[in-house]
């Protein structure tokens, strides 16, 4: 079964957070300085602290337009993360640092997920960290998706007049 384009456009941003890794297939280093250990498709809850980085896609409210023979769609995605400090890691400002700036290359490397989207912006960004010593920090990543599909099948990418 053929699924909607939003939901493709989901699971696309989950595959890419999945495929950064702090090394290559063949054992090699990468330009990327760590690994996510959970990648979710919702917010992310209580078990994630058990996680070292976590990541929850959360798709927000969406609008719509029209613009025969497609409905034009905007699509807010708030990208969350949840790192848990251990001893030896840096402070947590600047592990919220890092993650920040991973999360936001992913997006910016993938603005059509694979052709899928039109184009992708970065709306804003938020950190909860108490004081320099929380050992867990949380964030999120807000951006803008766009796509169209079909006047009659949020599944169609491509409609032709007429039809």
């Amino acid at each position: 079964m053929t699924n909607s384009l939003r939901r493709d456009i989901l699971e696309q941003m989950a595959s890419v957070f999945r495929a950064i890794d702090t090394v290559d297939g063949a054992g090699d280093p990468t330009e990327w300085p760590l690994k996510f250990s959970a990648v979710h498709h919702g917010p992310l809850d209580d078990s994630d602290h058990r996680q070292a980085y976590a990541l929850g896609i959360v798709p927000q409210p969406e609008e719509y337009g029209h613009l025969y023979p497609y409905i034009t769609r905007t699509l807010q995605v708030g990208i969350e993360y949840r790192i848990t400090i251990n001893r030896g890691d840096e402070v947590p400002a600047l592990a919220a640092e890092r993650v920040l700036e991973v999360v936001e290359r992913a997006v910016l490397q993938n603005t059509t997920w694979g052709g899928l989207a039109i184009d992708t912006q970065l709306v804003g960004n938020d950190t909860d960290l108490t004081n320099y010593a929380d050992r867990t920090v949380f964030g999120v990543l807000v951006c803008r998706v766009q796509y169209r599909h079909g006047q009659r099948d949020p599944r169609d990418p491509s409609p032709s007049f007429g039809a």
